[in-house]
């Protein structure tokens, strides 16, 4: 993308976070973000204009007006401590929540409260001082806003079917403590726990055991770890869309990327899994899929005979997600030691299944890419 294109790029995203974003195309992130929080500074302004008419229709002492402005935002800043305590609870004891990422947002919110409370105050004490802390939230606002937007941009051009946090996800059989700290090396890239982050993660099981789910979350998380990260951290793909629709129908160049231009509220914003730093592949050997019959070595054979797919998924960071069905007697062959064994020949980081020791280094070593064997429902 040249520097003129980006910069066309950029302005079509600010002009759709604020206008079209929520007629027939549905919803934005970033156009939910700035919804909520002109709706908090709203929340303060409507209540402390309330009390600047009361205070002077009855000509109030101003010094109390002050203090009860001061006890609406403490009372909002309480309610957000409550909603830090309820939402600690509801997490689950597999991945940790990220508290610092809830402690900002508690301040943003307690933030524009605050904004829109000092506006109403300051029109109280002098009309145009209203005005001045006008511009001063405004200011404020933007400032936030660049901190924040990126971030919830990352997941509208993720394509995830639905958002969900890792630390929802349940305690469940199959997912052990280095799985837990190979998933966290692999989200932020970097060394956690003594582990490298692998080049790819698996993720297999019986239906039910929310193998997509863990995956989303994955991506949700890899979207958010960095709050200023680029828009195409992750693109979240099935089967089907990592090829031409027709290509299946003999063509000269079969196989070719699917370049994909997904329109976002009518700019025409361009977006291809080229531009993404990790990619979320989902039900890759579905029966439902191009290859759902085939073995898993006879799958990434496939890929391999396409120089620019090959390529493309050997230089991002990639999640794999079986389908269900070759957990059945009679696809013995495609379970997690066939996919794991052609996944790491794949990357060129093949197991050594002659190593049989217990302790979590060798095992490691024996399996390059972490494994994720579902086993248990999630209810």
């Amino acid at each position: 993308m040249t520097g003129r294109e980006r910069k066309t790029s950029l302005l079509a995203n600010w002009t759709s976070d604020f206008f079209g974003s929520d007629v027939f195309v549905g919803y934005q992130g970033t156009y939910v973000w700035q919804a909520n929080q002109l709706g908090h500074i709203a929340i303060g302004l409507i209540l402390a204009s309330v009390l600047s008419w009361a205070f002077g229709h009855w000509e109030c002492d101003d010094s109390l007006f002050f203090a009860l402005c001061a006890g609406v935002v403490a009372v909002y800043a309480l309610k957000e401590l409550i909603d830090l305590r309820m939402a600690k609870r509801q997490c689950q004891d597999l991945f940790k929540m990220n508290e610092r990422e809830l402690w900002y947002d508690m301040a943003a919110d307690t933030w524009f409260v605050a904004s829109g409370v000092g506006m109403a105050a300051a029109a109280h004490a002098v009309h145009w001082w209203g005005l001045a802390a006008f511009g001063v939230a405004l200011l404020a606002f933007l400032a936030l806003r660049a901190v924040f937007v990126p971030a919830k941009r990352s997941l509208d051009r993720a394509g995830f079917p639905y958002m969900f946090r890792l630390c929802n996800f349940p305690k469940t059989e199959g997912i052990e403590e280095r799985n837990v700290s190979r998933v966290l090396a692999f989200i932020t890239n970097r060394k956690t726990d003594g582990y490298e982050p692998s080049r790819a993660v698996l993720i297999q099981g019986y239906p039910g055991t929310g193998k997509s789910t863990l995956a989303v979350g994955i991506g949700t998380e890899a979207a958010l770890h960095k709050r200023n990260g680029k828009y195409g951290r992750v693109r979240y793909l099935t089967a089907f869309s990592l090829f031409e629709p027709s290509a299946c129908k003999g063509m000269r160049q079969a196989w070719r990327l699917k370049r994909r231009t997904r329109r976002l509220l009518g700019t025409g914003d361009p977006w291809s899994m080229e531009c993404a730093e990790v990619l979320i592949i989902d039900d890759v050997d579905s029966d439902n899929g191009i290859y759902g019959t085939k073995k898993p070595k006879e799958i990434l054979e496939k890929f391999k005979e396409q120089d620019e797919l090959c390529e493309l998924l050997k230089s991002k960071r990639t999640v794999w997600v079986t389908g269900t069905s070759q957990f059945e007697k009679k696809r013995a062959a495609q379970g997690w030691v066939a996919w794991h064994d052609a996944l790491s020949e794949f990357y060129g980081c093949a197991a050594d299944r002659e190593k049989t020791a217990k302790n979590p280094v060798e095992t490691v070593a024996r399996e390059p890419i972490p494994v994720i064997w579902l086993r248990q429902p999630v209810v």
